[in-house]
């Protein structure tokens, strides 16, 4: 295609992707008209949503298959429902934190096709690109952030928060920086923690938890992915829209 006909496509793609997601999050409302109205105004007035529109980027994609994703938990299609997780999980590698939450909740429909679509996608991608491929993205995206970080305005993760607060932070600069020792290790602590609560919440015994706290775990897991994430764009804040949704249709029980 075209530069300009990929544009309109993606336009196209973008609006398709959060009118369906409007679409499936008043499914799950209740049947009130302000309050879907109340999810409508949640989407025309979020920033985050409007920068990954602007730069084209595919985290509104992702919260589509996440809306997805909650929609067949809560028709109890387990299988389908892991599909939509681990897709949203290859856009944006934070949401793998997914996995981790339904084996630890012992879901085992949602994790088989969670793990059969993980195990598809890379398969076919292996296949497609090679191993060398691979390899040489692994290094150039992910590595050079293994210890290092960004103090840029628009990483919103907590050690780019404590990055910040050093002297000498550019917020304009996107180059990896070193992290000092009491940062990474006030990051790390601050992870273990929030990660601690979770966990105290999320793996109770089965008799002692409601079934419509499903939604408030899964809005958990979702922060937390946002939060401890080494890289969290602001643009990756649109998810929110997910949970506040929920709440907007008297979904989340608090």
């Amino acid at each position: 295609l075209t530069l300009r006909h990929a544009q309109w496509l993606f336009v196209v793609l973008s609006l398709g992707s959060l009118l369906l997601s409007v679409w499936l999050l008043w499914s799950m409302s209740q049947p009130t008209t302000w309050r879907k109205w109340l999810v409508v105004l949640l989407f025309m007035t979020n920033g985050p949503l409007v920068y990954s529109v602007k730069e084209g980027n595919l985290t509104h994609v992702a919260l589509l298959l996440l809306v997805a994703g909650v929609v067949s938990l809560d028709k109890v299609w387990e299988r389908s429902a892991g599909v939509c997780f681990a897709l949203a999980a290859v856009i944006k590698l934070p949401l793998l934190l997914f996995a981790m939450y339904f084996l630890g909740v012992r879901r085992w429909r949602v994790v088989m096709g969670y793990g059969v679509t993980l195990v598809t996608i890379s398969a076919l991608s292996l296949w497609y690109a090679g191993w060398a491929s691979h390899v040489a993205w692994y290094r150039e995206v992910i590595q050079p952030l293994s210890g290092q970080g960004l103090a840029a305005f628009n990483v919103q993760s907590i050690e780019g928060l404590l990055l910040r607060f050093h002297d000498g932070a550019r917020l304009y600069d996107w180059k990896p920086v070193p992290a000092p020792t009491d940062i990474r290790m006030t990051g790390q602590a601050a992870a273990v923690l929030l990660m601690g609560l979770s966990c105290l919440v999320c793996l109770r015994k089965p008799s002692s938890r409601r079934p419509d706290m499903v939604y408030v775990e899964l809005s958990m897991v979702l922060c937390l992915s946002l939060l401890i994430s080494p890289i969290s764009w602001t643009h990756y804040y649109l998810f929110l829209l997910l949970p506040l949704s929920l709440y907007a249709g008297n979904r989340l029980p608090i």
